[in-house]
């Protein structure tokens, strides 16, 4: 089964100043009585968080919740995007509990807010 794709009618890319990727912790840290604290990797492979904000006119605001609430579930699945930064086609997936949230700021455009993953 082949995962969704971003839609071609949405911008390709969030808002320049509007976008932020946080690494994830990847070790675990544990301490044994009077010794110092022990670090470990746990999997090199990590998710990474990103928030990112985009500015859709109406026509793109109604299809990118037609795109959440359908193909993806509400969200729950997972889609094929293009990186904005990189280039590359990954893997995302919004975060759960964390609905994209959309403001108006003027009759046509509607600035959208998503925190979401890139999965390794």
């Amino acid at each position: 089964m082949s995962l969704p794709t971003w839609p071609g009618s949405l911008p390709q890319k969030p808002l320049e100043t509007a976008y932020e990727e946080t690494m994830r912790g990847g070790q675990d840290r544990s301490s044994i009585e009077g010794m110092p604290m022990i670090q470990r990797q746990r999997s090199p492979a990590q998710s990474k968080q990103i928030h990112m904000t985009f500015q859709f006119t109406n026509t793109q605001y109604d299809a990118f919740q037609s795109f959440y609430r359908t193909e993806l579930g509400h969200g729950a699945v997972a889609f094929t995007w293009t990186h904005p930064r990189t280039n590359v086609i990954c893997r995302i997936q919004f975060i759960g509990g964390q609905p994209p949230r959309g403001m108006a700021v003027g009759y046509n455009t509607y600035r959208v807010e998503c925190n979401a993953e890139i999965l390794p």
